[in-house]
């Protein structure tokens, strides 16, 4: 199981870096940086810009979860839609390594991508701000921001994948999902936010020191909930995790699919 894991994570990677579902991956992460780089240079904005806030808004709240949603939507259901994944199917090896090799290889990309666009954008709204320690990245920050992007990719990553293999069109139930139910819950008062993925994000991020506390707390108006501590966001950020996946190769294992002409 652990070979035919490795060889699909390594099959699935190459293809990935020579699709055209990672240019889209690189146009998405490239908007934080082409924001940031605008308010740089081209941008009327008087002073220096809110970095934390803006890092938090583009890249934690729009680039994460659609980056997710793009690769991993397609780990299984891109077999389905190729009706390659009987092929996959005949060889003797566990259906639910079809997953989790994808998964992983879908994980790198994803981690790889995630990392270039927080360290990028850094640089440019750091930059403009570094004079300034009301608008500067806290301390800090540029490593916490890094630790939410990928821990925030993880588990978005596994819900779409586990997604892909119980329904044929997964990315438009993620983009449902994304946009319209973390959304409503998180606009609702107190603890509805806890239903999300973004409210234990937000939870480890401000964790991290007070100083990004107090700037997160001032962009959401953070302080009618009662946030959790960073341990405990992650204890439950892994429960999502491990039951996106078992729930995912359940499926797969158990799913006979029905492939059209």
């Amino acid at each position: 199981m652990l070979r035919a894991t490795i060889i699909l994570c390594h099959f699935h990677f190459w293809r990935l870096c020579f699709s055209k579902r990672l240019f889209a991956c690189l146009a998405v992460s490239a908007l934080p940086v082409g924001a940031a780089f605008l308010i740089k240079t081209i941008s009327p904005y008087v002073g220096p810009p809110p970095a934390i806030e803006l890092a938090w808004f583009l890249i934690v709240q729009f680039v994460v979860p659609v980056l997710a949603l793009i690769l991993g939507s397609a780990v299984v259901a891109e077999e389905v839609e190729d009706r390659t994944i009987v092929f996959l199917f005949t060889r003797p090896i566990p259906r639910m390594t079809i997953l989790l090799g994808r998964w992983l290889a879908s994980l790198v990309v994803l981690s790889v991508l995630l990392t270039a666009c927080v360290l990028l954008t850094v640089h440019f709204l750091g930059e403009s701000a570094a004079d300034d320690q009301e608008h500067a990245f806290p301390a800090g920050a540029v490593v916490a921001l890094c630790q939410v992007a990928i821990v925030g990719g993880v588990v978005y990553s596994a819900l779409f994948a586990a997604c892909g293999a119980l329904v044929r069109r997964p990315i438009i139930l993620g983009l449902g999902y994304t946009f319209a139910v973390e959304a409503f819950l998180g606009s609702l008062p107190g603890k509805n936010q806890a239903l999300t993925i973004q409210y234990y994000l937000r939870s480890y991020l401000c964790g991290q020191n007070d100083a990004i506390l107090a700037r997160i707390e001032q962009l959401t108006d953070s302080r009618s909930i009662e946030m959790v501590a960073p341990s405990d966001a992650l204890v439950t950020m892994a429960y999502v995790l491990v039951v996106a996946l078992v729930a995912g190769c359940w499926t797969i294992s158990r799913r006979q699919y029905v492939l059209t002409s």
